[in-house]
């Protein structure tokens, strides 16, 4: 549950289908599309507008002591509250898109929607003939146009409660059911996403692209890396350590999600950011930070001890620790290799917890 379900950090517009999947034709659904970190204030904005257009009637006809609220946004959908909470979430889906966000996510969905029956009940009670004649002009629930979908739950529902020995296993039942068939296709959705990865997959590696790039390019830029000496005598070392696999990602070296990597996986050393400087752990070419940023890449190495591997997904599927071995600077002009520096582990027995999962997925 504590799994990602969609690609996390993934810098990639989907734009370019050839160049990602090595076919021409469109693909018929791009799970990176569902990126809305951008235009995540846009759903918070409506979703706490809908709340507070549903909530300061409704206080203050409490307050007032006035009959039922109808008017205003209640002329057109029955609970806005519980949809504006529902459009809050979304964005949460997508930027931490764990199975037991998407799992909650859909629990309060399903008790979102029990509560309103029960309210709607209690006021029916309340305010009789005048609430029923509101019920019947205003017929969409939570959004326009679900008066079908809610009139065949509902249907269900006075079924379920017409015996009330059942009614509490057949809800758990049906809560259980939407729970598993919601899990079940965000699994698809993650499995596609990979496929769908820019990468480089051998029997005992794996290179991802987080950003627009072909995977011939990103072959030939590992390619590249693997053959400078201080590269391949790091991830030597790290197999004569028993870390008989390699997971390498291409990222923007002014990309954000670089501090992600070193912050939970591995730490450099000195300090200091790495451009311009030579010390033990670093090996930088001079005039590095002429280089235009968009012409820098970062390649970040681990290695790992996976025995067996047979697709991409079984390693981003596995929970091993991984053990930090190097990240290489790539001059795209040259291309060539123009830096690297050394990674160590880190210190676990402050923090079990940090390099315990592996990134993105």
């Amino acid at each position: 549950m504590t799994d990602f379900y969609l690609p996390h950090f993934i810098n990639w517009s989907g734009g370019g289908n050839a160049a990602v999947t090595g076919r021409s034709h469109p693909l018929p659904f791009n799970p990176f599309r569902l990126n809305i970190f951008d235009k995540r204030n846009y759903f918070w904005f409506i979703g706490f507008f809908l709340f507070f257009s549903g909530a300061v009637p409704i206080y203050y006809g409490k307050m007032t002591r006035r009959p039922a609220v109808t008017g205003g946004i209640y002329r057109f959908i029955r609970n806005p509250q519980y949809l504006g909470f529902a459009i809050i979430g979304i964005p949460f889906l997508v930027i931490w898109p764990r199975f037991m966000v998407l799992t909650a996510y859909v629990s309060m969905l399903f008790s979102y929607y029990l509560l309103a029956r029960r309210e709607e009940r209690l006021c029916l009670e309340k305010f009789g003939p005048s609430f029923q004649a509101y019920l019947d002009r205003t017929p969409s629930m939570f959004i326009p146009g679900d008066r079908w979908l809610v009139h065949k739950l509902q249907a269900a529902y006075r079924t379920i409660s017409a015996n009330g020995k059942y009614r509490t296993p057949v809800l758990a039942s049906v809560y259980l059911l939407i729970c598993f068939a919601t899990v079940s296709l965000a699994y698809g959705l993650k499995h596609r996403a990979v496929r769908l990865l820019p990468q480089v997959f051998t029997g005992d590696s794996l290179a991802i692209a987080i950003e627009n790039a072909d995977r011939g390019r990103l072959a030939n830029l590992v390619a590249l890396a693997e053959r400078d000496p201080r590269v391949s005598a790091a991830v030597a070392q790290s197999r004569s350590q028993g870390f008989n696999f390699s997971l390498m990602y291409l990222v923007p070296t002014d990309y954000s999600g670089i501090h992600f990597f070193l912050d939970h996986f591995a730490h450099t050393r000195p300090a200091e950011s790495w451009p311009g400087h030579r010390t033990l752990a670093y090996d930088v070419e001079p005039g590095i930070e002429t280089i235009p940023r968009d012409q820098l890449r970062s390649l970040v190495i681990w290695g790992l001890r996976s025995p067996g591997v047979a697709s991409p997904q079984q390693v981003l599927d596995r929970f091993e620790p991984v053990h930090p071995v190097m990240i290489v600077g790539l001059d795209l002009r040259g291309p060539k290799v123009v830096g690297v520096v050394e990674l160590k582990e880190l210190d676990r027995s402050a923090d079990p917890l940090r390099g315990s999962r592996m990134p993105l997925f």
